[in-house]
């Protein structure tokens, strides 16, 4: 890839992540209060053996929540990966041979409507 896809793949990965990044704050937050209640229906309670289940489930599951929306937030959308495959197209089209001479043409043509301009 080159540079000019990395800042298109940038720009999409930081557009998506500003909502994502508020979701997972949220979500930790409401996980934190939803543990500490459990953690103290669980001192009330008789039957302690699913409270403790739970509780001891609860980090894998926000971790995993936490890495499919890091996932999320990395993975492009469509549209970037088609302007990234444009980008790498018109990289290949300038540095090529051909698409050295078509500039070539393109730079004369400029330099003669130039001056029959002046």
């Amino acid at each position: 890839m080159n540079d000019l896809s990395w800042f298109l793949y940038l720009a999409d990965v930081v557009d998506s992540a500003h909502s994502k990044i508020a979701f997972m704050i949220i979500t930790i937050f409401l996980s934190s209060i939803a543990w500490a209640m459990i953690g103290s229906i669980e001192r009330d309670a008789e039957n302690r053996e699913p409270l403790q289940l739970l509780q001891k489930k609860a980090p894998l599951l926000i971790g995993t929540v936490i890495l499919l929306l890091a996932l999320n937030v990395a993975l492009p959308s469509k549209e970037t990966i088609y302007l990234i495959a444009g980008s790498e197209a018109g990289e290949y089209v300038v540095t090529s041979p051909e698409g050295q001479e078509i500039i070539n043409d393109i730079r004369a043509i400029l330099k003669s409507q130039i001056e029959e301009l002046e």
